[in-house]
């Protein structure tokens, strides 16, 4: 049920939020955009899944540290 369902639609609603956010934070008012960053980010998503548990763990990291980094100059 997971493998099936639970996570591809987990992944694709994160993708067409990604990308309404995105091309909402640019300015832009074109439904084009969301729809290529979307599957763009799927796309990556998927990729990333498939390299392994150790990568997307050590990718998790990376990307727990850069938005920790501006969180961090906002409170100083």
């Amino acid at each position: 049920m997971q493998v099936i369902l639970f996570v591809p639609a987990i992944v694709a609603a994160l993708g067409i939020v990604f990308a309404q956010e995105c091309v909402s934070l640019l300015g832009l008012n074109n439904n084009t955009y969301v729809i290529v960053i979307a599957i763009a980010l799927i796309v990556f998503i998927a990729l990333l899944n498939s390299l392994g548990a150790k990568f997307g763990g050590v990718m998790q990291t990376i990307s727990t540290v850069c938005k920790l980094i501006p969180l961090a100059v906002i409170i100083i």
